[in-house]
């Protein structure tokens, strides 16, 4: 995900050679048919977030092209934009419908109302002062009733830190709650904001199980025993957005 840099003219020197890092590049190969944990993690969090079959999606930061691969092959009529020149390059050789700019940008060419706004991994990039600006963009993109899903380090767990301070490019430090000020102000209501789909892999193995058993069993006695509610709390946070 890069289409959090400062300036759409501009990258921030803190982004070279950031594609290498990641591992998204033109040599590594993105199948076909969706990898089984990406087949697994898309779909759970589309049917949680209520998204209909044949959605027109708009993908913010789509980096090497997973959820746009997925997206396709699951009937979804999907774009894609990014402001890593590489990315979007690297998008287009691969067949995606695919943007280089921000999502402040009036890229006509994008085309009319969106049904699914998502942004996997990108909003920690942003500067604060920032996203009030971007998630007013993102509302005129959307149909009323349209939905936005994003994804990003849970703030508000002791277990993020890894994520949220494992990358020099990530800024802002995000909450649920944080989210739910800045996107009130702009016409959005939060319809939830929950731990991230958890993934099994090809089978259900009980030792998974049984991790997230006592995962929950952890989060739900410590956070009741110091403020006195549930509060997610694995290491990253899905939050569904809706336009009133």
């Amino acid at each position: 995900m890069t289409d959090s840099m400062n300036n759409a003219n501009q990258p921030d020197p803190l982004y070279s050679g950031y594609t290498d890092w990641k591992g998204w590049t033109e040599d590594k190969i993105l199948p076909e048919v969706p990898h089984p944990t990406n087949q697994d993690y898309f779909t759970r969090e589309f049917k949680r977030a209520k998204v209909l079959p044949g959605s027109k999606i708009w993908e913010i930061g789509f980096g090497n092209g997973e959820f746009l691969r997925w997206a396709e092959f699951n009937g979804y009529h999907v774009f894609g934009i990014e402001i890593n020149e590489k990315l979007y390059q690297l998008g287009k050789k691969r067949g995606f419908q695919v943007f280089l700019g921000t999502v402040t940008d009036d890229l006509e060419e994008l085309g009319g109302e969106f049904d699914v706004v998502v942004a996997f991994d990108v909003l920690e990039h942003l500067p604060k002062e920032i996203l009030l600006d971007y998630f007013k963009a993102i509302n005129r993109r959307l149909k009323v009733g349209g939905r936005v899903i994003v994804r990003f380090p849970n703030g508000q767990s002791p277990f993020s830190t890894y994520a949220q301070y494992g990358d020099i490019t990530h800024q802002t430090v995000l909450t649920g709650r944080l989210l739910d000020q800045v996107t009130r102000q702009v016409g959005f209501s939060m319809e939830g904001c929950y731990n991230t789909i958890r993934t099994h892999g090809k089978k259900i193995r009980i030792k998974k199980l049984l991790k997230y058993f006592l995962r929950d069993l952890l989060e739900r006695s410590l956070t009741h025993l110091y403020l006195g509610e549930r509060i997610p709390w694995d290491a990253t946070l899905t939050c569904v957005l809706v336009k009133k």
